[in-house]
């Protein structure tokens, strides 16, 4: 019979390979999960996503590729400024963070670094996921993150599918943005939508359901509802991102901001955990697509990130958004 090789790491003394296993927990405090569409020659594009016995994500747009940074990246959560991954430059590793690739090593060290982790439970990693490529991309290949997650901030856009098809339609793929707005885009399908709502859903009952199983000290959620004349669908539109998280937060301090405009409304919503519900809102005006004014669609990701407060903290004018 064949012997498996030697590990040497499982060779060293126990009490060296948990202090390895601290250093690890604490590699990193922000990470950004998002994905971009490719550009570059339609060879390349295909080399890159079928090249070596390589395969696209799953549930991904056409030519898209996920992206996981192990840092604070806002140019990965722009719905004004679309993400585009240069075919030239090498793939990003879309393996999850040290924490969570330890566990996939192998059932000794699974079970030695899960015993570790639960014991100190230092969860000190804040992660940042766009809606919805980047909620569809933490839910496919690094869920384990959200054991190690103190905070989770997701920002995107959402066009009901009941909107015409003149308006601007972002359900899944954010459109481009022009200086009059969003550009038309074509509409999102229905089970697009209801895909990425189900993951949403999962997302926040996990958190801030009736028995969470992570404890988060903050879930932040951005989104922007582009077209001046579809608030309703903020509230109305049992798929809207607003609507979804309310309904599955059992309890919790859940303040909102809802930024109305001629272009588009920007909700914010921010929930602490709580054994009560306690629900705040507000009601402003968002200003934007003018000079001096931000770019559309801008509202979706805080300028303040990656820097956040515990206690919820009313935004500036134009709720916050970069550009500004």
């Amino acid at each position: 019979m064949t012997r498996p090789p030697r590990c040497q790491f499982l060779e060293l003394p126990t009490e060296l390979r948990l202090l390895i296993y601290s250093y690890a927990i604490h590699d990193t405090d922000a990470i950004t999960i998002s994905a971009g569409q490719l550009v570059g020659p339609y060879p390349d594009i295909t080399h890159r996503l079928y090249g070596d016995k390589r395969s696209p994500l799953p549930g991904l747009p056409s030519n898209h590729e996920a992206v996981i940074r192990t840092h604070y990246d806002a140019s990965l959560l722009s719905i004004a400024r679309p993400p585009t991954i240069d075919v030239s430059r090498a793939a990003d590793e879309t393996a999850p963070a040290t924490p969570a690739a330890l566990l996939l090593l192998n059932r000794q060290i699974h079970n030695e670094a899960s015993a570790h982790l639960d014991l100190h439970r230092n969860r000190n990693v804040s992660l940042y996921v766009s809606f919805p490529l980047g909620l569809h991309v933490f839910r496919t290949v690094c869920p384990q993150l959200l054991r190690h997650a103190r905070s989770i901030h997701i920002c995107g856009a959402y066009a009901s599918k009941s909107e015409p098809r003149t308006k601007p339609s972002n359900a899944y793929v954010v459109p481009s943005a022009t200086k009059n707005g969003f550009a038309s885009a074509a509409a999102p399908s229905t089970g697009s939508i209801i895909d990425s709502s189900n993951a949403l859903a999962a997302l926040v009952r996990s958190v801030l359901g009736r028995d969470p199983t992570i404890l988060l000290r903050k879930f932040e959620l951005r989104i922007y509802y582009p077209g001046g004349e579809n608030y309703q669908s903020v509230w109305a539109d049992d798929n809207s991102p607003i609507v979804v998280a309310l309904r599955n937060i059992c309890g919790g301090i859940i303040d909102i901001e809802c930024w109305r405009g001629q272009k588009g409304t920007g909700v914010y919503l921010t929930a602490r955990p709580n054994r009560s519900r306690i629900i705040g809102t507000v009601w402003r005006r968002l200003e934007e697509g003018r000079p001096t004014r931000p770019e559309v669609g801008s509202f979706a990701v805080d300028e303040k990130w990656p820097h956040w407060e515990e206690e919820y903290v009313p935004s500036k004018a134009n709720g916050g958004g970069i550009g500004q």
